[in-house]
């Protein structure tokens, strides 16, 4: 992982929404990992945990964001890392559930609204971040609305 620079082909608009009023630049890490892996959230958490750590992708990026977007993204982090919290702890409530009604059924009923609630809190926090158009290990691609797209990495 390492800093990509400011890429010169970027236009001087915000990232998310595409305005060109009160914008800063904002260096942040970005993490992908599937959507498909809180599938295997059943299978257990380590298997989960070691499957997402394997497929994520990850790049620091510097991007320009107006005022608005960046309180919005930053509001959706907190929210979505809530959301991941409240998703282990329903885990643990779906193993209690199965065990206590002696319930295949209860276990995975749990399990299935954990997954809901994981995968709602994943479209939220990416509306509140760059449309990531391409985001591999070799290359960065974003859409910014109204610009069009354009190469963040490689720069």
């Amino acid at each position: 992982m390492s800093l990509y620079g400011q890429s010169p082909s970027l236009p001087e608009a915000c990232a998310i929404c595409g305005k060109a009023a009160n914008l800063q630049f904002l260096t942040f890490t970005r993490v992908f990992t599937p959507n498909w892996v809180w599938f295997l959230l059943p299978l257990g958490i380590l298997p989960a945990a070691v499957v997402g750590l394997a497929v994520q992708t990850k790049h620091t990026l510097s991007l320009r964001f107006c005022e608005l977007c960046r309180g919005r993204r930053s509001l959706s982090a907190v929210i979505h890392w809530l959301a991941m919290l409240l998703c282990l702890i329903m885990i643990f409530i779906a193993i209690a559930a199965g065990v206590i009604n002696q319930s295949v059924l209860a276990f995975f009923g749990v399990i299935v609204v954990a997954v809901a609630v994981a995968i709602v809190s994943g479209r939220f926090h990416e509306r509140a971040n760059p449309r990531y158009v391409v985001f591999t290990k070799t290359r960065v691609e974003l859409e910014i609305p109204g610009r069009g797209r354009f190469i963040v990495f490689p720069s």
